[in-house]
């Protein structure tokens, strides 16, 4: 699987002290359609087993085994007015 991490990203979890990504899938609650929605946490993932590890530029990052990537995934650092989040791009939403 290609993982390709925006310098921001680096930079943002470098000044967190911080070197591990999880990428998960939160259900959605929607009354007609249930899907997937992905979802990037900083840290380890609590149910190791339910993901895959992968080493990406000095960084580990999780991936939840059941995603669909289509061709890559990309992680993105985003900037709201008080806060950053980094979000994923590339996984198929089911």
């Amino acid at each position: 699987m290609e993982i390709k991490l925006d310098q921001k990203v680096k930079q943002h979890l470098e000044k967190k002290g911080e070197k591990v990504l999880t990428v998960e899938l939160e259900a959605s609650q929607s009354c007609c359609v249930h899907a997937s929605i992905p979802h990037v946490l900083i840290g380890v993932p609590q149910e190791t087993y339910r993901f895959d590890r992968f080493e990406v530029d000095g960084l580990e990052v999780f991936v939840y085994k059941g995603a669909v990537v289509k061709h890559a995934l990309k992680l993105t650092l985003a900037n709201y007015l008080l806060f950053k989040e980094i979000e994923v791009s590339g996984i198929q939403i089911i």
